[in-house]
């Protein structure tokens, strides 16, 4: 056996030694894609704020006038759809049940990274409930989990964890194994998230509602603000953050709520601290009657507005937003086209609303509900 020989063998020998690597590494991309295929299939964790937030992702880049921050209140008492049509500017509903307001910070980053909103309102809903639900798994993965990857989901988990508990935010199969006990509920819930990613948009912008009227169960009672240690440094945090980026106009909004406060003097204390680093605030937790809203009848709920009073409250806010801040903006033929889409959609939930309210019919009606009738709640 000649040199040649040699060389042959060698040859073959480094090709097989190309192709197996080449054959593991196919292995574990197939892997990861599948697994992750898999976690997203498995992660139901609140469909409304699920799609929110999912579906601000899909907006494109540089779109929105105006990003509105914050916890079920901001999505149920704002439509986008609608203070577009009225007053001509583009935004979203970037919000979640329950956000508290450790979260703010990274939802506004990671809405900066794909916007450059003229004016940020922000809910001060998540700082009056104390910081209890700071590292509360079911509100952080409301969020974390529906941020892809390739918009920094790794840096969300290392900015809001500071322990331990990081494996099942970076592999959420960890925490969502479970749900694979409600076969109709993921079944469901990744019908929902591919038609939305199909039409490439959401056409709620966030917006959400329940179709019903509050009895005024809890009219006459106060509430307690709890703005403890761990959410005064959450807000000065974020206080910090916006001057650092520069950014002048923010707004932060108390909307209407049946209740008075308990304790007024901590809103105080909080619209001190806001003007203390040049931001604006406007509280109009016991405005109802200034804004129109009757109550009960416009609430769904003590805190929640339904449909009726959220058009009352978006009219307001967007005056207000017009007025006192410039947010207008050039749209293209085609943004006022998928724009105009919105309102037409959004219309027709809210006829659908309607006729459920006069039925006494109560349904909760989201991003999904576009597509299909949603179910009757008992």
């Amino acid at each position: 056996r000649g040199l040649g020989d040699v060389y042959k063998r060698q040859g073959r020998y480094d090709m097989l030694r190309k192709r197996n690597i080449i054959s593991i590494i196919l292995f574990w991309v197939i892997l990861i894609v599948l697994y992750e295929m898999i976690s997203i299939v498995f992660s139901v964790n609140d469909s409304p704020s699920q799609m929110n937030v999912q579906g601000f992702f899909m907006e494109q880049k540089d779109s929105l006038d105006v990003l509105m921050i914050g916890s079920s209140e901001v999505y149920s008492d704002y439509s986008p759809a609608i203070a577009w049509e009225n007053y001509g500017y583009t935004s979203y509903d970037l919000s979640m049940g329950a956000a508290p307001a450790n979260l703010y910070k990274d939802m506004i980053k990671k809405g900066l990274e794909r916007q450059n909103p003229k004016l940020i309102v922000i809910s001060l809903n998540g700082y009056l409930h104390g910081s209890i639900d700071f590292e509360n798994p079911v509100q952080l993965h409301r969020w974390i989990d529906n941020v892809p990857y390739i918009y920094g989901r790794k840096d969300s988990v290392d900015s809001l964890l500071k322990g331990q508990g990081k494996g099942q935010f970076y592999f959420n199969m960890a925490f969502s194994h479970v749900n694979w006990k409600r076969p109709i509920s993921l079944a469901k819930n990744t019908l929902e998230k591919s038609v939305m990613t199909l039409n490439k948009q959401s056409y709620l912008k966030g917006f959400c509602t329940v179709s019903g009227s509050d009895k005024g169960t809890q009219m006459g009672e106060l509430q307690n603000i709890d703005f403890d240690n761990g959410c005064e440094d959450a807000l000065r945090e974020l206080l910090v953050y916006l001057q650092a980026q520069n950014i002048e106009k923010v707004l932060f909004v108390r909307f209407p709520h049946q209740r008075k406060f308990e304790n007024p003097e901590a809103i105080d204390k909080i619209g001190s601290i806001i003007s203390e680093y040049g931001y604006d605030i406007l509280n109009l937790n016991d405005k109802s009657k200034e804004l129109g809203i009757d109550v009960p009848a416009d609430y769904s709920d003590a805190e929640h507005l339904n449909i009726n009073g959220m058009e009352k409250m978006t009219e307001y806010l967007g005056k207000y937003i017009i007025n006192k801040y410039d947010v207008s903006s050039e749209k293209s033929t085609g943004d006022i086209v998928k724009w105009n889409k919105c309102v037409k959609k959004t219309k027709e939930m809210i006829n659908s609303v309607r006729e459920d309210m006069k039925s006494g019919t109560c349904r909760l009606y989201y991003e999904a509900s576009i597509y299909w009738e949603p179910k009757i709640q008992k």
